[in-house]
């Protein structure tokens, strides 16, 4: 009913391809894959050995007629500083939840337990013996992020920890773009394969990443401040996360289970050490 003049599919996904096509939209601009591409106007040849941000600019340079390469190559420019702007009111909301918590010295790490998925999920356990020793080594202070949904999750992360961790929990209860606003008021957040990793990699926050099924080369968060944790398995990366293989459901998959507590401080210290100085 809006007639939308245009309109971009960034899945690639016959289903989503149908809604565009449905929409009436003059342009339909989307990957030539997975079926449905004649409801597209431009198709765009899709390459899955690039990452995910490069394959999505290259739909925007078509849509809107720009040099093909013309937004990489700027994406990959760090001088022209983190591409995205937090409104003052949303920064506001963050102070008022964050400077209360705050102490003099003490680091604040995020903790994104949530993989969004069962088949990225990392050890619950393990997510909270990081949290506690980081408390004890450096005097951390554990800022836990989600959604509603991660909240069975979260709770069961936070009976692990040890009794004297400073805990501020906000899950359910800010906006995507107030979640940017604390994220970028933080020294480090350790998560799995989400999507408050690619916003916290925008902002240039210091980031641990735990990568099990998904292939970093194509997903993972491209910034100078964020390491990746993985161990390297002959099936792994299979990037089969929406029908992972049999084997691998109900449990903890191999390519995380062997992802240890000293690979994810290792790194986390190293950023840390890295931001103080």
């Amino acid at each position: 009913g809006r007639r939308y003049d245009l309109a971009i599919n960034f899945e690639g996904d016959i289903r989503s391809h149908v809604l565009l096509g449905l929409s009436g939209a003059a342009r339909r601009v989307g990957f030539d894959m997975a079926g449905g591409g004649p409801m597209l106007t431009d198709r765009v040849g899709f390459d899955a050995s690039v990452h995910t941000r490069v394959a999505s600019l290259t739909l925007v340079e078509r849509a809107f007629d720009l040099p093909a390469g013309s937004l990489a190559r700027k994406s990959r420019d760090e001088s022209a500083g983190p591409p995205l702007r937090i409104p003052e009111d949303a920064r506001e909301r963050a102070s008022r939840l964050i400077e209360p918590f705050r102490a003099p010295g003490a680091p604040v790490v995020a903790l994104h337990v949530s993989g969004g998925r069962e088949i990225k999920q990392w050890h619950l356990d393990r997510f909270g013996e990081a949290a506690s020793r980081l408390a004890a080594l450096h005097g951390a202070r554990i800022l836990f992020t989600g959604s509603p949904d991660d909240r069975p999750l979260i709770d069961a992360v936070r009976r692990s920890l040890a009794p004297s961790v400073p805990v501020l929990d906000v899950a359910g209860q800010v906006d995507v773009v107030t979640l940017a606003a604390l994220l970028d008021e933080v020294d480090l957040l350790v998560t799995a394969d989400t999507g408050p990793m690619h916003l916290a990699a925008t902002l240039g926050v210091p980031i641990v990443a735990i990568f099990g099924p998904s292939d970093p080369a194509r997903w993972g968060p491209l910034s100078n401040q964020a390491e990746v944790v993985r161990v390297q398995l002959p099936c792994s990366p299979c990037n089969r996360i929406r029908q992972p293989p049999a084997r691998c459901r109900g449990h903890v998959p191999d390519c995380l289970a062997e992802v240890t507590v000293e690979q994810v401080l290792s790194k986390a210290e190293a950023l840390l050490h890295r931001r103080h100085r």
